[in-house]
């Protein structure tokens, strides 16, 4: 398994999971924090 899982979404966006916290990157390279 490795640390870092990225997963392509519907057009040019991508999604970095992280184990210390969710953080999405958007194609404008803007990363947001989610707390589920």
């Amino acid at each position: 398994m490795e640390p870092l899982e990225r997963v392509r979404l519907t057009r040019d966006c991508v999604a970095t999971m992280v184990p210390s916290g969710q953080k999405v990157l958007a194609s404008k390279d803007t990363p947001v924090e989610i707390m589920q």
